[in-house]
């Protein structure tokens, strides 16, 4: 269209003008609107406006934009109050932090990591071996472990003949067996006894003669207690018997007796496999014993783990 149209009064074009009623210029005035058109000289395409504002088209144009401050980053136009996702399947997995807090569960695939190598213990994540793990194999080396259990016998001086069960109990009911808790490396572990020493809390050797004897269940006790036949306990538990080991002579101290042995037999140890890690023990007196009143007994027991 052309631009710049000369207007002489009375004479000339015609101006097209719009009758409105408007609230401030009155009823059935006439007014002239501006028209928006592409911005081109001579353009015959008029700009789009609707409703909500003159339409912009951005497209391949740069528009700079800055904010400063703090940045808020969520999913969609709603409050950061719903999972984010990776994909379109579900929301993120969120296990239980500390203080009841959320942690976000990552899952690694071994596939994708590269050999750790080995370090020293100050550099490695501390593993703790499952309760029911089966015998870790450590290249044919062995442990030796020693592990202590406690007798504390009745609060009398009665004498002992060779042959009677030392308990903490003359109640079968009450009688409790040696524990030896770290024998075995793993549950159901296996090793040897080599050896094993009982230290009591007085210094008196006279007849101080015992027998160890081991068991992988523990023993039953039905009707012997401190003082009564060795027999019957160990008759009773011979399921679970693994062998013994004898100390027939004590040295006496200031304050405690001492005494070691290793097992009698000819192969010179005492296999074993252990129940869970125990391996159990009661102690029989082998000669005419007098015990001192509430006597404490430690018995230590050596092995080799496999």
């Amino acid at each position: 269209m052309a631009d710049n149209v000369n207007i002489t009064p009375g004479v000339g074009a015609t101006v097209a003008a719009d009758q409105v009623n408007d609230g401030v210029l009155g009823s059935g005035v006439y007014v002239q609107y501006v028209k928006l058109m592409d911005g081109t000289i001579d353009g015959t395409t008029k700009a789009t406006v609707n409703a909500t504002g003159l339409k912009f088209d951005a497209s391949g144009a740069a528009i700079p934009a800055t904010q400063s401050g703090t940045w808020t980053v969520q999913p969609g136009n709603t409050a950061n109050t719903t999972a984010w996702k990776t994909d379109d399947s579900a929301a993120w997995d969120k296990g239980s932090g500390t203080g009841g807090s959320l942690t976000q569960r990552i899952i690694v695939d071994n596939s994708q990591l590269a050999a750790l190598g080995q370090a020293t213990m100050a550099n490695s994540a501390p593993v703790v071996v499952a309760s029911d793990q089966s015998t870790i194999k450590t290249g044919g080396n062995t442990i030796t472990q020693a592990s202590s259990s406690t007798i504390t016998r009745p609060a009398n001086a009665t004498p002992y003949a060779s042959g009677q069960l030392l308990a903490n109990s003359v109640t079968a009911g009450s009688v409790n067996a040696l524990q030896f808790s770290t024998l075995a490396r793993v549950s159901g572990g296996s090793g040897v006894i080599t050896g094993a020493v009982i230290q009591k809390s007085t210094n008196t050797i006279t007849n101080a003669a015992f027998r160890i004897h081991y068991f992988n269940t523990i023993p039953t006790f039905v009707t012997a207690g401190d003082g009564s036949a060795i027999s019957t306990v160990v008759q009773a538990s011979g399921k679970g018997y693994l062998g013994y080991v004898d100390i027939i002579t004590m040295t006496g101290f200031s304050d405690v007796a001492w005494g070691t042995g290793a097992p009698d037999n000819t192969r010179g140890c005492i296999p074993y496999v252990a129940t869970a890690q125990i391996i159990y023990a009661i102690v029989e007196v082998r000669g005419a014993y007098t015990p001192g009143n509430a006597e404490i007994f430690t018995i230590y027991t050596v092995a080799l783990q496999d």
